[in-house]
């Protein structure tokens, strides 16, 4: 019995050195912009079905993102439908349909 034990302790000692003298990888942490992408001009009575917001007109940010991982870059923007590119609107800014 004391002879496996021992192997099996061996093993796990010169497994663990092994591992100790593995040089660590260099993880670079994501980098992360917010990008100033425009502004909407919305009519926030879509925002309640119960009409709470009829009436009320509010400017929202429309933010992109640029991330950074490593070498990589992505650029998000979630945006607008592209049907709505040219489209004409009414007094008030709002898109007519």
């Amino acid at each position: 019995m004391m002879k496996p034990l021992l192997a099996l302790s061996l093993m796990f000692s010169i497994a663990g050195t092994a591992l100790a003298q593995t040089p660590a990888t260099t993880v670079r942490p994501l980098q992360l912009w917010r990008l100033d992408c425009g502004t909407l001009d919305v009519d926030l009575a879509s925002f309640s079905d119960t009409g709470l917001y009829a009436g009320e007109r509010r400017t929202l940010a429309a933010s992109c993102y640029l991330i950074k991982n490593g070498d990589r870059l992505l650029l998000w923007d979630t945006g607008l439908d592209g049907a709505l590119a040219g489209k004409a609107k009414d007094a008030q800014g709002s898109f007519l349909r």
